[in-house]
């Protein structure tokens, strides 16, 4: 999955939470410590010996494969011993893998409510900036 479309991807689930009313924040530096989320290119990930080896070279402790709509994503679990951005930069280094990153931690909060008039119904077809423009708030509410 290119940059675009994991910028897609994540702003249609932050679209979606935020139409619940659910807000999220995430610290740069905030994620679990020892894991890692690493996600292979369709059809490229190595094979189980080839995938084995290289996980105990970056003292992997626990490999838990992700499903559904995580299908290829994988959350590794490293030693105490090994640094989460070291492991990342070995894990980037295959031409199997699509993307590594360290396993954030996101923080659901409330969100401010947009004064809706009772009975507004925003025009079809319709975005988020658009639904802000009709009830005169700035797109960035």
């Amino acid at each position: 999955m290119g940059e675009k479309m994991k910028a897609l991807e994540s702003g249609k689930s932050l679209v979606l939470l935020a139409a619940l009313g659910i807000g999220f924040s995430a610290a740069a530096a905030e994620y679990k410590e020892h894991e890692v989320i690493v996600k292979f290119k369709n059809g490229a990930a190595p094979s189980r010996t080839v995938m084995n080896s290289m996980y105990r070279s970056l003292g992997v402790q626990k490999v838990q494969r992700l499903g559904g709509t995580m299908r290829g994503f994988q959350q590794l679990v490293l030693d105490d011993s090994i640094k989460v951005q070291d492991a990342i930069a070995e894990l980037q280094k295959s031409d199997a893998v699509e993307y590594a990153q360290p396993n954030y931690i996101l923080h659901a909060g409330p969100t401010t409510r947009l004064p809706i008039p009772a009975g507004f119904q925003p025009k079809d077809g319709g975005g988020i900036g658009d639904i802000c423009q009709q009830l005169g708030l700035p797109p960035s509410v």
